[in-house]
């Protein structure tokens, strides 16, 4: 028997009665799994099957969840209708309990409270009575059914909610944001402008980004959060490519690299030609000369045969295209603002020295006006 249902109209409205055929189907499911349990009743026919609690006009019904329940194991079984049971008996204790509240969460007063709370609404930074604010909300269309018990216990709901958390009704989507690529560069050794920074304080280095080309949206609680995680970041990473960096070392002084394979004829990578292919593509002569032609005008290319130095020369061709390519998506992400030039001076520790010099000045002028009115 798959399907029971509790329609009997007699307990219609009696709480005890259905806490009691909710206890009775909880020993049940608990106990059909431990040992030296008989049960009692109409369950002994039963075999444990997964039941789902409805509230339907006061009615209570069990219902086979269907075939996927019945591969669950024992402990998601238990776990499972536990989960459902002491949602709707929560439910039911509250309605029972408080039978003049609505349904909040879905409720257009609940998003009426969180709109009003936000930055320029009625509640944000006002701490009137609960009281006094229902006399203002009372008489608004979306708060009709609402007493004032379930008002007073919600706006305080809401009004921890928003101190415990951070504001980020302001915040900008970081993620694809120029913001972000321009900080991870900042942050990228060796030529970033926050390598070494890792002491500056939040506070001192947005007096720099605040005026920046792509910080002008990002509030300073947003850009806070992020210069934590970035630094995180690129710390693990800087520690982690070091890492490999000394291993890579150990084992190339355990086994160098050989120059010459086993046929005795140099490898491209460790041959001087490979450099050189580079800088040659990077002028663009293979536009004006074909692989034979570029061969022939360096010596360090006649090493190779010309299959060999044909490939490499269109491999590098490739490289180039795909560099010519992330360049072009991290111009992209960066909203077409421009690379910092990395041999420039560091426009920060240029700042804080200005700073500084104007707070020198600032207290030396101070020093004097005091020594002035002493004389």
């Amino acid at each position: 028997m798959w399907l029971i249902s509790f329609y009997d109209k007699e307990t219609e409205g009696n709480a005890a009665i259905r806490q009691w055929f909710i206890t009775q189907i909880f020993f049940f499911v608990v106990g059909s799994k431990t040992k030296n349990f008989n049960p009692i009743g109409s369950f002994q026919y039963l075999d444990p099957v997964s039941v789902v609690l409805e509230s339907s006009f006061g009615w209570l019904r069990l219902i086979e969840d269907g075939e996927d329940y019945r591969t669950r194991t024992a402990a998601s079984k238990i776990e499972y209708c536990l989960s459902h049971f002491s949602f709707h008996i929560s439910i039911m204790a509250r309605k029972e309990k408080n039978p003049n509240f609505i349904d909040w969460r879905k409720s257009a007063a609940r998003e009426r409270i969180l709109q009003d709370l936000q930055p320029g609404g009625f509640l944000h930074n006002n701490d009137i009575d609960a009281k006094a604010a229902f006399e203002h909300y009372r008489t608004l269309p979306q708060f009709n059914g609402v007493c004032l018990e379930q008002f007073r216990a919600r706006l305080r709901d809401h009004r921890a909610q928003q101190k415990a958390k951070p504001r980020r009704s302001k915040f900008i989507k970081w993620r694809k944001s120029a913001a972000r690529e321009i900080l991870l560069q900042d942050l990228t050794p060796p030529h970033g402008i926050l390598v070494g920074s890792d002491e500056t304080s939040e506070e001192d280095l947005w007096e720099f980004y605040k005026t920046e080309e792509g910080f002008e949206e990002v509030p300073y609680e947003q850009f806070k959060l992020r210069l934590k995680d970035h630094r995180k970041q690129t710390n693990e990473n800087f520690i982690l490519s070091a890492r490999e960096f000394e291993c890579l070392q150990h084992d190339r002084a355990i086994t160098p690299r050989a120059v010459t394979g086993e046929d005795g004829k140099p490898i491209w990578h460790m041959h001087r030609a490979c450099k050189l292919l580079r800088k040659d593509i990077e002028k663009n002569r293979h536009t004006r000369n074909t692989p034979l032609q570029l061969q022939l005008k360096r010596q360090e290319y006649e090493a190779f045969d010309y299959s060999i130095f044909k490939n490499h020369f269109y491999a590098e061709i490739k490289r180039k295209q795909f560099i010519n390519y992330l360049e072009m998506k991290r111009s992209e992400k960066r909203k077409g603002i421009k690379m910092r030039d990395g041999d420039a001076p560091n426009p920060i520790k240029r700042a804080q020295g200005d700073n500084r010099r104007k707070r020198e000045e600032e207290t030396s002028l101070e020093h004097r006006a005091k020594k002035k009115r002493k004389n």
